[in-house]
């Protein structure tokens, strides 16, 4: 009788593949998985990124109207005058503790409104607007200060709004 050859899948027949190959399919492999988790992680940093930019942007605004809240008790609590923002940045300028504050808030929306008005003046200045930020937050919100000194992030219409509210003084 004859012998059979042996069959397809036993030692002998089967071929090892190089080793070589064997490193490209555990490092292509792993280099798939890291792809993947990176998409998955970089949602999740951009996130937290934006929040930490929204959080930085509403302390230096908080921290540019305590300079001014500042200023205002040196000053017998009354506005300097100003009609540009570069103005009202050099009036105030002494009570920031840094150059970068003292930047942003030269680029500040400040309401002319309130130049040289005292705030036992004021009809409302939990109302009354003080500067808007340039800089956007999510969507188109930004960080507005009020004469009470907070400050809140409102999106474009909210802001629309309050900067058109009737400005009222108690007394001329």
């Amino acid at each position: 009788m004859s012998e059979l050859p042996p069959p397809q899948n036993s030692p002998q027949a089967r071929k090892q593949l190089p080793i070589g190959v064997w490193f490209v399919i555990v490092f292509g492999t792993l280099a798939l998985c890291g792809c993947g988790i990176g998409a998955l992680l970089i949602p999740v940093f951009s996130k937290a990124r934006h929040e930490v930019d929204t959080m930085r942007s509403e302390s230096d605004a908080k921290l540019i109207a305590q300079a001014v809240s500042l200023y205002l008790s040196d000053s017998n609590d009354r506005m300097p005058p100003f009609s540009t923002s570069t103005e009202v940045t050099e009036k105030i300028k002494g009570y920031f503790s840094g150059d970068k504050l003292f930047n942003l808030s030269s680029e500040l929306e400040w309401n002319n409104n309130v130049s040289s008005v005292t705030l036992q003046k004021l009809q409302d200045p939990a109302n009354t607007w003080l500067f808007i930020s340039p800089i956007p937050l999510a969507g188109d919100r930004r960080d507005v200060a009020f004469m009470d000194f907070h400050v809140s992030a409102l999106p474009l219409q909210e802001i629309n709004r309050v900067k058109n509210m009737p400005f009222g003084l108690d007394k001329p």
